[in-house]
């Protein structure tokens, strides 16, 4: 049970700290689904932008847990 202010302020950066981390893995698992329906579609224009954010993605989240 936490009891004391500092257990429930350790408890709210820890929250913070994950809802930061979240954000890049979304807006990676949200490429992977629009390469997803773009490679169902057989929409290679599609494919290649959307390799490209998936690129662009994968390269913030790295760069963001870098800095955690």
């Amino acid at each position: 049970m936490i009891t004391t202010p500092l257990e429930r302020l350790a408890v709210r950066d820890v929250a913070q700290q994950a809802a930061e981390l979240e954000r890049p893995l979304q807006a990676v698992e949200d490429a992977l689904n629009a390469l997803s329906l773009a490679l169902h579609r057989r929409d290679a224009a599609g494919v290649d932008l959307v390799a490209a954010q998936l690129h662009a993605a994968l390269a913030a989240a790295v760069g963001h847990f870098g800095r955690v």
